[in-house]
């Protein structure tokens, strides 16, 4: 178990946002929240960080010893993007990262817009950067706020084979959506937050090979 939440509400100014939450994701899933309210989503996120705690109710995230510090969760939104210029030392971190992990980074030319700013990137190039500044920090948990909003059809293929593998070494990953959005394929299951509570969804299982074969054909014509 990595992430538990036991009849957890969360109270903001007055207003109930999260309501008797029950949630258990397992070490190595890939778990789907899908939301009708920006600040319940915003909210629930904010409580797996740690950013939030729980008016009410039992929260708890498992690591190994060696695991437990602020970088074992990384949450990636547009709402804190910052510059695309890395540090020295992020560009050693960059050079490490490319090195052990160049099976499944390397479909993305993020070489390309390293050095522009920020207001020079389109806004997949801008989420592809974040994602890449928070797996450099090795997380034991990675949550993906809208991804679904801001990567091209392409990306969002290639994310989906990096997300395969990083399950595969044992990371769990939440997407987040809205229900506006066609939920991620690769999600194992799918909650719903809605008016502060929150339902699983019937989700078809998913076959990894499938998801692979689509991107694959798809990256080769």
């Amino acid at each position: 178990m990595a992430i538990m939440l036991d009849k957890v509400t969360k109270i903001i100014d007055g207003f109930t946002t999260l309501n008797n939450i029950t949630l258990t994701v397992n070490q190595g899933e890939i778990v789907g929240v899908m939301s009708t309210q920006l600040k319940e989503k915003a909210a629930f996120l904010q409580l797996i960080t740690g950013a939030f705690k729980p008016s009410s109710g039992m929260y708890r995230i498992s690591f190994d010893q060696d695991e437990k510090s602020k970088e074992a969760i990384q949450l990636v939104t547009m709402s804190t993007m910052h510059n695309a210029t890395f540090t020295v030392q992020e560009w050693k971190a960059y050079e490490y990262f490319l090195h052990t992990q160049q099976d499944f980074i390397c479909s993305w030319n993020v070489q390309a817009f390293l050095h522009k700013d920020k207001e020079n990137l389109t806004n997949c190039e801008q989420y592809q950067l974040h994602i890449i500044r928070a797996l450099m920090k090795k997380p034991r948990i990675l949550l993906l706020d809208e991804p679904m909003s801001h990567l091209t059809s392409l990306a969002l293929d290639e994310l989906t084979f990096m997300l395969l593998m990083l399950k595969r070494q044992g990371m769990t990953i939440i997407i987040s959506g809205s229900q506006k959005q066609n939920p991620p394929l690769i999600c194992e299951r799918l909650y719903v937050l809605d008016k502060g509570s929150m339902v699983q969804c019937d989700f078809t299982e998913q076959i990894e090979k499938l998801t692979c074969e689509r991107y694959l054909k798809k990256l080769l014509g």
